[in-house]
């Protein structure tokens, strides 16, 4: 079972927030500009690198606006399937062995956090997806709720 070493530190947690902020920054952009956001959606490597995340040219970035809220990585090489879910604070590995048996392993932190995994695959032996949320303002919906008493709540939030 690969396992995930937990690492906290100031550092770790100062890397997260420029990566979140300049990641939010790229999807505002993206509503802005609708070239940019056509190029960022068809070849997403060079934006990821300028946000300040690592993704070789040979693993395939999926953006997903429907149903990934946190980053996923899916690596298959060899009969051997490996899926890593990211949610708040928690990481959940799945293992799936070549005998149908699959091998789950859970953490929980209580602080943001680098987690640390050593895959045991060679990358070139591998078909490494990751997926990423694409929050897509031109998909999303303004919500306008008015109540009896003339109050209203505006809303929208990719």
């Amino acid at each position: 079972m690969i396992k995930a070493n937990v690492i906290e530190s100031e550092e770790a947690v100062e890397k997260i927030n420029s990566i979140n902020i300049n990641y939010m920054q790229l999807m505002a952009d993206c509503v802005k500009n609708e070239n940019l956001r056509a190029d960022f959606l068809k070849t997403p490597h060079p934006y990821l690198r300028k946000v300040g995340m690592t993704i070789p040219d040979n693993v395939q970035v999926v953006l997903d606006d429907d149903d990934v809220r946190w980053p996923v990585i899916e690596v298959n090489s060899n009969g051997k399937k490996i899926k890593v879910t990211e949610s708040k604070l928690k990481l959940e590995i799945m293992n799936m062995l070549e005998s149908g048996k699959t091998e789950q392993e859970y953490k929980e932190l209580a602080n943001p956090a680098e987690i640390s995994m050593d895959m045991n695959i060679d990358l070139d032996e591998a078909d490494v997806v990751v997926k990423l949320p694409f929050f897509d303002a031109k998909a999303d919906l303004l919500g306008v709720f008015n109540f009896s008493d003339d109050t209203e709540v505006i809303l929208s939030c990719c």
